[in-house]
């Protein structure tokens, strides 16, 4: 008969799985360098940090992109700014996203402009938000063909 102790505990699985690899680093050979380019000097550095094992959490954060953050500028805008750090395939779909929502507001203000007499000081603003809207969807046209035709 065995005795009870802890030299016969049964091992257990880990009840977390482990998570596949994700980027860590940006670019990939940045401690690695030697040449960084004749305008090397006077270059600002940024850096990104998070709270004490979150980064991971962040990276799925930025490749999330909700209906709420389709219509918000700054949630769209931080997310193109971190494009480096998120594959091609969520690039894709939150340029998409972000077009059907702005696709959406350009015929809501083309109905607005030509369904109501907004007058003087309200065609002025109708005109100019459609204006920005019009501008927003080239400029994401601009950014799907730069995701397209790279990898950062």
């Amino acid at each position: 008969m065995r005795a009870a102790g802890p030299y016969f505990r049964r091992i257990r699985k880990p009840i977390m799985p482990t998570l596949a690899a994700e980027i860590d680093l940006y670019p990939s050979d940045l401690l690695d360098r030697e040449d960084w380019g004749e305008n090397a000097e006077g270059r600002h550095w940024w850096a990104l940090y998070t709270r004490s094992r979150r980064e991971k959490e962040l990276m799925r954060r930025l490749r999330e992109f909700t209906e709420k953050d389709a219509a918000s500028d700054s949630a769209f805008r931080l997310r193109i700014g971190m494009f480096f750090a998120v594959d091609a395939e969520a690039r894709a779909r939150i340029l998409e996203a972000r077009d059907s929502y702005l696709e959406q507001r350009e015929k809501k203000y083309t109905h607005l402009a030509s369904a109501m007499d907004l007058g003087k000081w309200g065609g002025e603003t109708a005109a100019f938000l459609l204006d920005q809207v019009r501008a927003e969807r080239r400029w994401v046209l601009k950014l799907k063909k730069m995701s397209a035709s790279s990898t950062g």
